[in-house]
C-alpha cells in the first residue's frame, strides 16, 4: 500500500540536511574545542550525561505525567492557559538543567580545573546531546513516519495524532524549501546558548555567588519562553511567524556569544575542588 503523504523532493532534502546538521554539528564543535582549548572529551560527555539525567530521565517524564493529568485544563484553548503552561514548561526546563549543570561541576567534574575552556566543552556536550539524540531523534521518527504512513495506519491512529501528522506534512510542503534548514540552524544557535548558560553556572561555582545561578535561570527561561511560546501565542501561523521566531533566536544567540566572550576575560580559574568544600558559600 502506498504512503498517504508525499513530500516534495527538495523539501525532503532540506529536512534531511537539517537532521544531519543536528547530529554532526555538536561533534564538529567539540572537535574544534578539543583542538583549540585542549579540554578533554570527557568534559563533553559529562555535559551530555547531565542533560540526559536532568531532562530525559527526570524532567520530561514528570512533565509528561503532569500534562496527562491536567489534559482538560491544558486544552482549554485560552491565551492565558497557553502562556501559563508555556511559562511552566520553560521554568521547569531552566530549573532542571541549571541544577544539573551545577551538580555536574560539583561532582562529575570535581577533579577538573574550573576554567573557561571547561565550561565551553561542558556546554557543548550538554547542548550537543540534546541536538544529536533528542531533537534529531524526534525529527527522524517524524520524517520516517510521514514517509511510511499508510491509509490504514493513519485511520487507526487517534484523531489528534492523525491531525498532527497531516499538519506536519502540510507544513513541510507548504513552506519554502529553505525553511527545512531552520531546524539545523536552530540547533547551531542553541549550542552557543548552552555554552553561555554553562559558563554562567560556572561563575556561580568559582565565585561562590548564587546570583550567577539566578542569572542563568532567568536567561534560560527567557530563551525557552519567548521564542517557542510567546511569539506563537501572539502571531498567526505562517512563514512570517517562523521568521520572527528565528530572528528572536538569533538575537539570543548573539547575546550568548557576547556573554561567552566577556566571561573569558573575567572567569577566575580554580583547580579541582575537594569533596568536603561547600560551594557556593
Amino acid at each position: 500500500m502506498n504512503p498517504v503523504f508525499t513530500l516534495i523532493p527538495s523539501h525532503l532534502a532540506t529536512q534531511v540536511i537539517s537532521i544531519v546538521i543536528m547530529v554532526v554539528a555538536p561533534f564538529v564543535a567539540g572537535f574544534v574545542a578539543r583542538r583549540r582549548l585542549g579540554t578533554p572529551w570527557r568534559v563533553f560527555w559529562m555535559g551530555a550525561l547531565v542533560f540526559v539525567v536532568s531532562q530525559m530521565l527526570l524532567r520530561i517524564p514528570i512533565v509528561s505525567a503532569l500534562q496527562i493529568f491536567f489534559a482538560t485544563q491544558i486544552t482549554a484553548g485560552s491565551l492565558a492557559v497557553t502562556l501559563g503552561v508555556g511559562a511552566a514548561l520553560a521554568l521547569t526546563a531552566a530549573m532542571f538543567e541549571t541544577a544539573g549543570r551545577y551538580a555536574g561541576y560539583r561532582w562529575l567534574l570535581r577533579r577538573d580545573p574550573k576554567q573557561w575552556s571547561t565550561g565551553v566543552m561542558y556546554g557543548l556536550g550538554h547542548g550537543g546531546i540534546e541536538s544529536a539524540l533528542l531533537i534529531a531523534g524526534v525529527s527522524i521518527v517524524q520524517l520516517v513516519t510521514l514517509m511510511t504512513m499508510t491509509e490504514a495506519a493513519l485511520a487507526a491512529l487517534p484523531p489528534v495524532q492523525a491531525q498532527a501528522l497531516t499538519a506536519l506534512a502540510s507544513a513541510i510542503n507548504d513552506n519554502p524549501a529553505w525553511m527545512g534548514l531552520a531546524g539545523g540552524y536552530e540547533r547551531i544557535v542553541s549550542l552557543a546558548i548552552h555554552v553561555a548558560l554553562s559558563l554562567l553556572v560556572l561563575e556561580a561555582y568559582v565565585r561562590r555567588q548564587w546570583r550567577w545561578v539566578a542569572l542563568a535561570l532567568a536567561a534560560h527561561f527567557a530563551v525557552d519562553f519567548v521564542t517557542p511560546v510567546l511569539i506563537p501565542a501572539l502571531l498567526p501561523v505562517g512563514v512570517s511567524r517562523q521568521i520572527v521566531q528565528y530572528l528572536a533566536l538569533t538575537g539570543f544567540g548573539i547575546l550568548a556569544i557576547w556573554i561567552s566572550v566577556a566571561l573569558r576575560r573575567q572567569t577566575p580559574t580554580t583547580q579541582s575542588t575537594p569533596a568536603t568544600q561547600r560551594i557556593p558559600a
